[in-house]
Order: structure tokens, then sequence, then C-alpha cells
């Protein structure tokens, strides 16, 4: 049993748990004895459990309302996939950008505002195009 009595003699059970992003539901969870035991299995159970649940980063985005769609629609561009000069790659959408500076949504809602310069020139011209429109 995957229980330990602490020192006001409760009974606790300790758990890893995952939660969506916004904190609203619960994606998996796994005692910490199981994780102990057969870490790798259990590990490997909760990255797939998160990656059904398209919580990882990379999965689309599946819009379930209508506000959702209204937001696309406000964005410069559809989640793309963004090079910067390293060869690193994010999926976001962009939401503004000017010269200096633009403004990343990402698959799970966070927007993160980034140096334009930063991007690989491919990147850079594809924002720059839309801009133009």
């Amino acid at each position: 049993m995957d229980t330990l009595i602490d020192k006001n003699r409760s009974v606790t059970l300790p758990y890893l748990i995952v939660f969506s992003s916004d904190l609203t539901r619960p994606i998996q969870s796994v005692s910490m004895a199981r994780l102990a035991k057969e870490g790798r299995t259990a590990a490997s159970e909760v990255r797939k459990k998160i990656k059904e649940e398209g919580v990882d980063g990379n999965a689309p985005q599946v819009n379930q309302d209508d506000d959702a769609d209204e937001d696309e629609e406000k964005d410069l561009t559809e989640m793309l996939t963004w090079t910067n000069t390293e060869g690193k790659k994010i999926r976001a959408a962009v939401v503004s950008a000017d010269d200096t500076k633009v403004l990343f949504r990402m698959a799970n809602g966070k927007e993160i505002n980034y140096d334009i310069s930063k991007l690989s020139q491919r990147s850079q011209d594809i924002i720059k195009e839309r801009l133009e429109r």
C-alpha cells in the first residue's frame, strides 16, 4: 500500500499529479511508490497521457467554442512552426509584431514576447509578409 504516516499520525498518499495548463483538471496521477518501483514505465505512461490530452505543446489546438475562433482570427498568423537563429523550433501563433518584437501565443495559450532579430531569416520574412497585408 502506498501510504505513509506523518508526525501528526495522519495517513498520506504521496502522488505525482499532472494538471492541465490552466489547472482546471488533473491529467494523470501516479503514486510515488509506483514511481520508485517502476520509474520508467510509470513515467512513460504519464508522458503518453499528457500527449494524448494535447497539453505537451506539440499537439494542435482544437477550438471547442466560437470565442476561440474569434481569437484565432485576431492573430496575425495561425499556429506555425518558427525557427530561431540557433535552429530551435517552437509552435505558436503570432498575435502581433513590429520591427523589433513579436508576441507569440503558444499552444497552451501562454503569450511570450520575443526579439524578432533572434528568429531565422525565413521566420522573419513570414512575419513581415503578414504585417504588409
